[in-house]
């Protein structure tokens, strides 16, 4: 996928508020030039406007959506949109695109290839799951494979049911990760990832719980993903650990099909992919174990088109670096844009 690609024409929303801001995002698209206000923490008005209209169309929620329109509309000047644009690129995209999620401190024992004589509700509903067991049900749950590459977890290759065991043409033993669709968005959670006092406080956490839920029409997120439920099997999707570092860098993402539980490789690197179907279909190995939530997976797509369709992810990864390196700000003004990008955030 290209990156900084032009906004789609014509203005294909029904009259209305969705009209008017992708309006007014194709205009300052059209009189703006390639480079103009691209230093390091100003989003320039050529990202602001494709930013601001991917985000438009790609936002699963039509509450996020509207709610964003509205905002657009209220805009008197560019200055006013780029704001609303830095806004939600580190209160949506760097959220998602984000440092791997650390593994398990123990790598789950292996256990039966289909593990019997116990019943996954009874463990599932009676406990909070931690990391280390999410790994381990999810794993479970995946038949031990990739769900981006079919690669089997290297710790089941001694199973005694690994002859028997159909795996893909071509696919290999590789290590695997517990992926997170949506990562910890805790206080701690945060503070771990950014190393930043700037974002350890709860006013930015429950920012992101508002945006996140707008934008993907789920309400009770917060109440389904809150705490240690951020480690439901619904949250968790089993990747070898090249794939999971991919996902965690927006290089690639699933997008939902028209039929439940199959979805679409996709990324920005097509080499990625290269020798698999377009196509893969999640299943679970026990009517227990929940599948992975197509409303988490669709909001995670949605994120990814919009940073890698806008050029956003220059931006993001330019303030992601500064954010993990300014553990003491300069004194020499030299941390003024990001101080001001802060600023403008009420992050700092």
């Amino acid at each position: 996928m290209a990156t900084q690609s032009a906004l789609p024409r014509p203005n294909d929303f029904s009259p209305g508020v969705l009209h008017d801001a992708y309006g007014k995002c194709l205009d300052l698209e059209k009189n703006s030039q390639q480079g103009q206000g691209d230093s390091d923490h100003d989003t320039g008005p050529l990202l602001t406007a494709r930013f601001l209209g991917y985000l438009l169309r790609e936002i699963p929620g039509d509450s996020g959506r509207e709610h964003l329109a509205n905002e657009i509309v209220l805009c008197v000047t560019d200055g006013d949109m780029s704001r609303i644009a830095r806004y939600y690129m580190i209160h949506f995209v760097l959220v998602f695109k984000r440092g791997i999620t650390p593994p398990p401190l123990e790598h789950p024992s292996r256990p039966h290839f289909y593990e019997q004589g116990h019943s996954y509700h009874d463990i599932l509903q009676n406990a909070q799951l931690d990391h280390y067991h999410a790994k381990k049900y999810a794993l479970a749950r995946d038949r031990y494979l990739c769900c981006f590459t079919g690669n089997f977890d290297l710790d089941v290759y001694n199973s005694p049911d690994f002859l028997t065991w159909t795996q893909e043409p071509g696919s290999c033993a590789r290590g695997t990760d517990a992926a997170h669709i949506i990562p910890d968005i805790s206080d701690a959670g945060i503070a771990r990832r950014i190393g930043n006092s700037a974002f350890h406080n709860t006013k930015y956490a429950s920012t992101v719980w508002t945006v996140l839920s707008r934008f993907s029409g789920d309400v009770t997120l917060l109440d389904h993903l809150a705490g240690h439920r951020i480690h439901s099997l619904e949250n968790i999707l089993t990747m070898d650990c090249m794939f999971h570092k991919m996902f965690d860098n927006l290089n690639v993402w699933l997008e939902p099909t028209d039929i439940p539980n199959i979805y679409r490789r996709c990324g920005n690197i097509e080499a990625s992919f290269y020798g698999l179907p377009r196509t893969v279909t999640l299943e679970s190995s026990d009517p227990q174990l929940p599948l992975p939530s197509p409303v988490y997976i669709r909001l995670h797509a949605a994120c990814a088109r919009v940073a890698n369709l806008s050029g956003a992810m220059e931006y993001i990864d330019s303030f992601w670096r500064d954010m993990e390196n300014a553990r003491v700000l300069a004194h020499d003004g030299s941390s003024m844009k990001l101080l001001q990008a802060l600023s403008d955030l009420r992050l700092f």
